[in-house]
């Protein structure tokens, strides 16, 4: 068992990551956001912030664009093997 206050991963815990959150989310402008999953248990979120995850998911977008320019109908066949005929 770990002390209060010490920091482990979920791993560690033996508790399954992103369970039992439902949705995602992220650490607010200043601070952290704490989520207490039971009465000896507190999750504490310091990062990603949203503007990180707008820039990650525009980056993720045009690399995806670039990549479909690139190599068309044969990147979707890679990807999805079963589903391209």
């Amino acid at each position: 068992m770990s002390k209060k206050g010490s920091v482990v991963g979920a791993k560690a815990l033996g508790t399954p990551v992103s369970e039992p959150f439902t949705r995602m989310f992220a650490a607010p402008e200043a601070g952290a956001a704490r989520v207490n999953l039971d009465e000896d248990l507190t999750v504490t979120v310091l990062n990603p912030h949203v503007p990180w995850l707008w820039e990650l998911a525009d980056w993720g977008l045009k690399e995806w664009q670039k990549r479909i320019k690139r190599d068309g109908a044969d990147l979707a066949s890679r990807i999805f093997p079963d589903s391209v005929t």
